[in-house]
């Protein structure tokens, strides 16, 4: 996507006051504490990843993993709802939001590196050589094969297809993102990492957000003003 036609959809959505309040609050990437069944049945895993493991794909590594048009209201509506935007709030940008988030993740499935990602389960049964262990680290199209052959494997489809994972290992999480599991947990980082290039970043991307929010609508921020969280669950 261009980056016009990127800076001209935060500014529709940021000009939404309700979605511009939650994206400045406190409950912003924050991630959302379950899945709605929807959600969680498009995995088709009884043990799927978190909302809050999502949102680290999100913020690392989704944009390796390209999908076609049609899913792509799927696809900002999840990262929105991962990141801590309120459903209710979302639902207002994205009639039937749910549906079509629902549909990307079953594509994602589809994809041997989300697929093997999202199972979660030990590899070192199937795993040959390094070139099938690089495989399972990196995105890129050089270890394709390796991945594929990994993906094919019976060991994983029948785990797949069962729903069932039966050696539960981590999931690689991005140790770069600013995501975090609750409230508490956010702020504790935000205050040892004053001058954290991630805080720096976070920081700008705020006034980003507060700007276009405040321009169209003629805002002014109060003194001790603070955003509208989402209900936490």
């Amino acid at each position: 996507m261009k980056k016009a036609k990127r800076i001209a959809m935060r500014n529709r959505i940021l000009g939404f006051w309700p979605f511009a309040e939650q994206m400045l609050s406190k409950s912003f990437c924050v991630a959302q504490s379950k899945w709605t069944p929807t959600l969680q049945d498009s995995f088709g895993l009884q043990d799927p990843p978190s909302p809050y493991e999502m949102a680290h794909f999100f913020a690392d590594r989704a944009k390796q993993m390209t999908v076609g048009r049609r899913f792509g209201c799927g696809r900002s509506a999840l990262a929105w709802w991962c990141m801590g935007i309120g459903a209710e709030v979302i639902e207002r940008v994205v009639p039937g939001w749910e549906e079509k988030a629902g549909e990307y993740i079953q594509e994602l499935m589809k994809m041997p590196s989300f697929a093997l990602w999202a199972l979660g389960t030990d590899m070192r049964p199937v795993i040959r050589h390094r070139k099938e262990a690089l495989a399972m680290l990196r995105d890129n199209k050089k270890f394709k094969v390796e991945r594929n052959r990994l993906y094919n494997h019976p060991y994983i489809q029948g785990q797949l297809l069962s729903g069932h994972r039966r050696r539960p290992v981590p999931r690689r999480l991005s140790i770069h993102s600013p995501v975090w599991q609750t409230i508490e947990e956010r702020e504790v980082w935000e205050e040892t990492h004053q001058d954290d290039w991630r805080m720096l970043k976070l920081s700008s991307v705020r006034s980003i957000c507060w700007e276009t929010a405040k321009t169209p609508q003629g805002y002014t921020m109060p003194i001790g003003w603070e955003p509208k969280q989402r209900a936490i669950l």
